[in-house]
């Protein structure tokens, strides 16, 4: 029983995943195409997640904060995307990888702390120096980074040949 819900969530993820891709199909493969549903899903948790977290945090109601609340809000949304990240592209977007589901997961946490590292950054240049509003500045960042996010995750966490 629980194999066979296993199994038709899975399909049910696929559908919803591939729901827009015939408009896409003469333009890009499917992976690609599945690459980036899955960043949008895992982008739109992101920002939801850090935009409610950055307002709570700068609300006060945790008392001094040893960040700004951007910052934490930053490192709030990092964790819950990462897992849902993982789980996403392991399952709907690389599936074919002979790496150890331990070895994809180092790597992919790996190649993410690294993106991390300078989305950290950006985003203080953004609001710091350009100052823009953290939710703004969140958003350009993770355009600038997740343009050779693909290509590290299929070459590097996900690969298929050793």
């Amino acid at each position: 029983m629980l194999k066979k819900n296993k199994y038709t969530f899975h399909r049910l993820m696929l559908q919803m995943l591939d729901i827009f891709y015939p408009v896409f199909r003469k333009v890009m493969p499917k992976q690609v195409y599945r690459f980036l549903a899955v960043g949008g899903v895992c982008f739109l948790i992101n920002i939801i997640v850090f935009h409610f977290s950055y307002h709570l945090y700068d609300s006060g109601k945790f008392g001094p904060l040893p960040a700004p609340a951007y910052i934490a809000a930053f490192f709030t949304s990092l964790s819950i995307t990462v897992l849902v990240g993982f789980y996403l592209n392991k399952n709907y977007v690389f599936r074919g990888s002979v790496l150890e589901k331990r070895t994809q997961f180092f790597r992919f946490c790996y190649s993410t702390v690294l993106e991390a590292i300078i989305s950290y950054y950006l985003l203080r240049f953004f609001v710091e120096g350009l100052h823009w509003h953290p939710s703004l500045a969140l958003i350009a960042g993770v355009a600038v980074i997740q343009t050779a996010n693909y290509f590290i995750q299929k070459h590097y966490s996900f690969k298929r040949t050793h």
